[in-house]
């Protein structure tokens, strides 16, 4: 049995050996799965990173140009408003204008009137002081009839 012992101490040796080496290749097998994982999980960082980057891009291209409508719309806007509102202060001032020229012809034809009535008045003031007083008129005793303003002021 020696012999077949001497078999089985070599073959226990070859087994030692390769249960040895074993562990080594499962070692090496898990450094370079871990490797091959790292390499992967690098690259969709990396691809997921180049696509974030390229998002933001298109966001801030449109936020851009979004903002750029923007900006031109409401400078559109502010023209028209602007042009609206010279006209309608070019409007406000031919009102204003037309209700100035209309004020000084009312002024002066109030003056006028003002002025013929004075003269007017001061006309009757001469016309009353040229005529005899009322008390001393005596009125004729006739009977009486119609008498009414007309005929009194006939007989003056």
């Amino acid at each position: 049995m020696a012999p077949h012992s001497r078999e089985s101490r070599g073959e226990e040796e070859h087994n030692e050996s390769e249960e040895e080496s074993q562990p080594a290749e499962a070692v090496i097998r898990a450094q370079s799965l871990v490797n091959t994982s790292k390499k992967r999980r690098e690259a969709k960082r990396k691809l997921l990173e180049a696509e974030h980057k390229k998002h933001v891009k298109e966001l801030r291209h449109r936020i851009d140009n979004a903002y750029a409508v923007r900006n031109t719309k409401l400078a559109n806007l502010q023209g028209s408003y602007w042009k609206r509102l010279e006209a309608l202060n070019t409007k406000r001032e031919n009102l204003e204008k037309l209700i100035l020229v209309s004020m000084k012809q009312t002024e002066l034809q109030t003056k006028n009137i003002a002025s013929e009535l004075l003269a007017m008045f001061e006309g009757r003031q001469e016309d009353f002081s040229e005529m005899p007083e009322i008390k001393d008129i005596t009125l004729p005793e006739k009977p009486k009839e119609n008498l009414d303003a007309t005929t009194l002021v006939e007989k003056v």
